[in-house]
């Protein structure tokens, strides 16, 4: 880099982070709090370097201009950061809130998400993700674990080593006893309990093998409710509705196993509405479960 180039380059930095030590002094005396000694020092030592250099009048008002955008830039940037981190976490909110007020509908345990949510607004019914193949790390620990104890290192092998162990097996048991009992040496297991393993193999590894590669996830399952989980769910669309509007996603959060609040019994919003249906609903839901029992 040219030395100009780069003198130009550290001038900037030292106008950027001059902009942000102004930004954090303007907060400490909003706050009514002392201003750091080191970044008291730090400016200094940048006001007093700005002072010494030979510039003109336009050259200092371009500096100031030039403090003042990157302070713009410097809160802008802050901004967005805190508008996005509060999405965030107004979003795992919302989702934690619909999970304990979803619980047990349509068998979910755990509760529905939000997307599973407003897939039965949209469509009637969500879908339940399928089940995932192993990862290598599992199909490697499981592996692992089955044959640690012919392993005399005794560490077991990894799935593919142990494929690759069951080929030479079958490969020697097929050419000649004395080259599979060499082989069988390397393990501490009954040759005969190997022999039967290599055969297994050697009949069915290729279609496990064929498996394995097309190994896809299960596909979706889709869930429909029934009237009883359609009239909760229904109470919890409503409440759902009221926390967004209200903007506050832990509102409704332990509704699920927390008594409602007398007052809430009591207020004549909607909020009051909501409890009332609530309170109904969930009477009418225990009757319900009662009589199933009985």
């Amino acid at each position: 880099m040219a030395p100009q180039a780069q003198q130009q380059e550290n001038y900037m930095t030292v106008l950027t982070d001059y902009a942000w030590m102004t930004i954090q002094r303007d907060r400490c005396v909003e706050r009514d709090q002392p201003i750091p000694v080191e970044l008291h020092s730090h400016m200094m030592e940048v006001e007093g370097w700005f002072a010494s250099l030979p510039l003109t009048p336009q050259e200092r008002s371009n500096i100031a201009t030039n403090i003042q955008t990157s302070r713009s830039l410097h809160l802008q940037s802050e901004t967005r950061e805190l508008e996005q981190q509060n999405q965030t976490d107004f979003a795992q909110a919302a989702d934690k809130g619909m999970q304990e007020l979803t619980k047990g509908i349509g068998g979910q345990s755990n509760g529905l998400s939000m997307d599973q949510y407003r897939e039965y607004q949209e469509t009637g019914h969500f879908n339940t993700p399928g089940n995932s193949p192993p990862s290598k790390k599992d199909k490697n620990n499981a592996t692992r674990a089955l044959t640690k104890s012919l392993d005399p290192a005794g560490q077991g092998f990894s799935h593919e080593d142990w494929k690759n162990r069951l080929d030479s097996l079958a490969n020697a048991n097929r050419e000649s006893e004395t080259k599979f009992q060499r082989i069988a040496e390397q393990y501490d297991a009954d040759p005969d309990d190997l022999k039967r393993a290599a055969y297994d193999w050697e009949q069915n590894g290729l279609a496990q093998t064929m498996r394995e590669r097309q190994d896809l996830p299960a596909p979706p399952e889709y869930v429909t409710l029934d009237a009883k989980d359609e009239r909760r769910m229904d109470i919890r669309s409503a409440v759902l509705e009221h926390m967004m509007e209200a903007d506050d996603a832990d509102e409704y959060a332990d509704t699920e196993t927390a008594p409602i609040r007398d007052e809430l019994m009591e207020d004549e919003t909607r909020t009051g509405d909501i409890a009332r249906a609530w309170d109904y609903h969930e009477s009418v839901d225990a009757e319900d479960s009662s009589a199933a029992a009985g």
